[in-house]
């Protein structure tokens, strides 16, 4: 069957279901709810006379298994069901949204006593799956180091990974990176674009190479990625991921050496040296020295 959403139809076996849940349904048990679904069994086969066969109790005919059931979204807002169906056993129903999968697993067998009226115990697993979504997983990394604290100036190489985490496709994956203040040095790679299609467990990396403003004061300055796609029912999803880089807070260090011979004579002239280093991580401008000549 078909289920259409917009332009978009979507078949049955295009959808990926997750691993599930079963549960055994009774008369005295006949509902059960997953998240906002809820299964009721309605009808079961009824009793039959038995017959005792090697001092065991059996129907006296085989019994045609089936379960009737009723299917509710929201039962609390909406209490009529929104589907009644039949299944046998190893039969499914979709939902007619393509949001869940009815499986009738088992019942007792054919010729069981449970369906004796002496005996009478009927029942039903069934196994409810939930149609599986993609989610999208980023996280920022710096390669080469472990730290988050960069000098001021400095290149640094990072990577950002998209993983999609989920148990089905993510669908025209758009990625925005949003460096603020740093740098994109030399790189390949766009902080924008868009990947067609991101399987389950399937990774992008985005390789890029910043730099960090200079600065004399610890600055912190945020990377934030993020991350948006459709599902084959497209549905949009959107993600946010972010992580802080530091600058480290920079000691203006300048060092000045005076150097002249130690001996002088009357008349005689002498050449005075003046070193100066700048012994801080950064370049210094406008500097000004000024000397002067004791009496």
């Amino acid at each position: 069957s078909l289920y259409v959403q917009g332009a978009h139809a979507l078949r049955d076996e295009d959808i990926v279901w997750s691993d599930g849940n079963t549960y055994q349904l009774t008369p005295g048990d006949d509902m059960v709810t997953e998240k906002e679904y809820t299964i009721k069994v309605v009808e079961l086969p009824p009793p039959v006379r038995g017959i005792s066969m090697g001092g065991k109790t059996r129907p006296e005919r085989n019994v045609t298994r089936f379960a009737t059931f009723e299917l509710y979204k929201e039962i609390v807002n909406n209490p009529n069901p929104i589907e009644r169906f039949t299944l046998g056993v190893g039969d499914y129903r979709i939902s007619p949204d393509k949001e869940l999968k009815i499986i009738a697993s088992s019942m007792p067998a054919e010729n069981s006593q449970n369906w004796v009226y002496e005996y009478y115990n009927p029942s039903v697993s069934i196994k409810l799956q939930k149609r599986s979504l993609p989610k999208l997983d980023a996280s920022i990394r710096l390669r080469d180091t472990n730290e988050s604290t960069i000098d001021p100036g400095d290149t640094f190489k990072a990577e950002v990974r998209i993983k999609n985490i989920g148990k089905d496709a993510a669908l025209d994956v758009n990625y925005n990176i949003d460096i603020g203040s740093l740098k994109l040095v030399d790189s390949n790679e766009s902080l924008k674009d868009t990947i067609s299609r991101l399987e389950k467990d399937q990774v992008k990396t985005i390789a890029l190479t910043l730099k960090v403003p200079i600065s004399v004061e610890e600055k912190m300055y945020p990377i934030n990625v993020n991350v948006t796609c459709h599902d084959i029912k497209d549905i949009n999803y959107n993600w946010n991921f972010s992580r802080n880089i530091t600058s480290r807070h920079v000691i203006r260090s300048i060092m000045v050496n005076k150097s002249t011979k130690n001996t002088i004579y009357m008349k005689e002239n002498v050449t005075v040296l003046l070193d100066i280093a700048n012994m801080g991580p950064l370049d210094i401008y406008g500097v000004e020295l000024h000397d002067f000549i004791p009496y």
